[in-house]
């Protein structure tokens, strides 16, 4: 999309040029979408804000313009540095998908929350991060409009930083595209990456509000009824990684679990396809992508019953309170040794995600930037 004398809208993808976890998923599926719409109006000029440590810019494929940034993001300064380098860009609204928009570098600004686990589980986040998210109460105070990915990090917004309901518009994310899902029948079954049967449990990192010790626990119960079941645990090392290895060797289960680390996209997919069903007993979660992207798969699900995962697994979930371990045990159980109870939630799984789309979400995103300007 060429520049024009409209409207200048901002994306601030600089987290691109960090990392690929879920944020940055989130700023690309998002990027895409929205040029993909038919007339993003009232924008004529799409502006992805890179670091320059970013060769790749990977919204230049859908037709962003790039605009090269110094600041780098989660800087203690970043809001004023950021600010200053957008001033003379003059754009009509800057989204920040990050938690923490620039001072003043656009007229008017939209900022995504994904989560408040840097208040509810300080733990998981380091010094440095929990001090950069503490700014979290000014964006609540300066952004125009504010997108919370769930029902539940809008409750969480209202409750623990005050934020003002009626300017948080709740906007779901999805699953990205997963090609020749598997179908609910179970014909098509793809080669799995890891020996089967394994139940799946994926996440950015290997943190306390993961819960992974108690998947561990509840693994080693299932093993009795199940002897030849495995467990992959993926994700990045984490403060609760040594909980999680102190476990699997007190049950004697070094043969039996894999930690893999983070997971390629490609084997990502082929994962969740070749898994009996994803585990994601989080103790706390703003929206829980894993979960879509297991249904997309036909990989049945067993979730936490807490935060935004009832929300977004609705009924195509085994949802179970993730402090009792015998609870996560017995579901564990249950699908492993009940093949048309699987069949049943691969079902339900592919009827649940068609409701999340990125279109969707692209569409209901300007439809807030179009509030925040105030039309």
């Amino acid at each position: 999309m060429m520049a024009s004398d409209g409207l200048r809208l901002g994306l601030d993808a600089r987290l691109l040029a960090y990392n690929r976890g879920g944020i940055a998923r989130y700023i690309t599926a998002l990027g895409h979408a929205l040029a993909a719409l038919p007339a993003p109006a009232p924008f004529d000029d799409l502006v992805a804000i890179y670091h320059r440590k970013d060769r790749a810019r990977a919204l230049a494929t859908s037709g962003w313009r790039g605009l090269t940034a110094w600041t780098p993001p989660h800087h203690r300064i970043e809001r004023y540095a950021l600010a200053l380098e957008l001033a003379p860009r003059r754009l009509d609204l800057l989204h920040s998908p990050d938690h923490v928009p620039s001072g003043a570098g656009a007229a008017r600004s939209v900022v995504t929350m994904h989560d408040l686990s840097f208040l509810l589980y300080p733990a998981t986040h380091s010094a440095a991060s929990r001090r950069y998210y503490a700014q979290v109460a000014w964006t609540v105070e300066r952004a125009d409009r504010i997108i919370a990915v769930s029902e539940a990090t809008k409750r969480d917004l209202v409750r623990e930083v005050g934020a003002d309901p009626a300017r948080i518009r709740v906007v779901h994310e999805a699953a990205t595209p997963m090609p020749d899902p598997v179908a609910p029948s179970g014909d098509n079954q793809p080669l799995a990456p890891f020996a089967q049967p394994y139940v799946l449990s994926v996440q950015a990192s290997i943190e306390p509000r993961k819960n992974v010790p108690r998947l561990i626990e509840a693994f080693a119960q299932a093993r009795r009824a199940h002897p030849a079941l495995r467990l992959v645990v993926a994700g990045g090392p984490g403060a609760d990684e040594p909980a999680g290895r102190a476990a699997v060797a007190r049950h004697d289960l070094a043969a039996a679990v894999d930690f893999p680390g983070v997971l390629p996209e490609t084997l990502l997919r082929a994962s969740y396809r070749g898994a009996l069903a994803l585990a994601y007993p989080s103790l706390y979660e703003g929206f829980g992508l894993p979960l879509l992207e297991a249904m997309s798969a036909g990989t049945p699900v067993i979730a936490a019953r807490v935060s935004s995962l009832p929300e977004v697994a609705g009924d195509a979930a085994l949802l179970v309170d993730p402090l009792d371990v015998d609870a996560l045990a017995g579901a564990l159980v249950q699908v492993a040794g009940d093949e048309a109870l699987r069949a049943d939630l691969a079902t339900r799984g592919f009827r649940r995600v068609r409701r999340f789309s990125w279109e969707r979400a692209a569409r209901e995103t300007l439809a807030v930037y179009r509030e925040a300007l105030g039309e």
